[in-house]
């Protein structure tokens, strides 16, 4: 996404409208921590995946670099994926956790936000060993899994999503044809 768009998308892993579903301590961090965690790249997305630290020096803690997201560690016992466009939401979708083994997974529970008018992504949303809904994380709409069956929600959410990233990120948008048709002073070499 990055390349295409030409420039980097910063995560906002945590939006103010979600702030009611963070019960959990988040928080940046510039130096790998040293206590156990779950951690995220700050600066772009998909640097790496997240995950949960040991707390100590490891492996990870020499190969990646700040800013980081940490957060306290918590369980999750199911999980679902709302998906938004233009403020709306269009649908949701389990997709982990302790249902997995359940003929059908259980429903999506109704969430109350209310979403900014111009807003497209997702939420995801996780509930927590005493019943509470709390927010896993929230991405743009692109690099996101879709966990759902009905094709004109896909298409819906792609199409709004894509519209939604190019006019908030694409001032001077970089196509994918700009990076592999060369160029001659007669125009595009077109490839054969």
């Amino acid at each position: 996404m990055h390349a295409c768009i030409g420039e980097k998308v910063v995560p906002d892993y945590f939006p103010g409208f979600m702030e009611k579903f963070v019960t959990r301590k988040v928080w940046r961090e510039q130096k790998w921590p040293l206590r156990k965690v779950f951690i995220k790249p700050a600066d772009v997305h998909k640097r790496f995946d997240g995950f949960a630290t040991h707390g100590t020096h490891g492996t990870y803690s020499k190969k990646k670099r700040g800013p980081f997201w940490c957060s306290e560690i918590v369980t999750f016992t199911d999980e679902w994926r709302y998906y938004v466009a233009d403020g709306r939401l269009l649908c949701a979708h389990w997709y982990m956790g302790r249902s997995a083994d359940l003929p059908e997974p259980p429903p999506a529970p109704p969430l109350s936000v209310e979403f900014p008018a111009d807003w497209c992504g997702t939420v995801d949303l996780g509930t927590l060993p005493d019943g509470r809904l709390e927010l896993v994380e929230a991405h743009p709409p692109f690099a996101v899994g879709w966990y759902g069956d009905d094709e004109a929600e896909f298409a819906e959410f792609t199409i709004k999503g894509w519209k939604w990233l190019k006019k908030r990120y694409c001032k001077n948008p970089v196509t994918i044809r700009d990076k592999i048709i060369p160029q001659t002073e007669e125009g595009p070499n077109e490839l054969r």
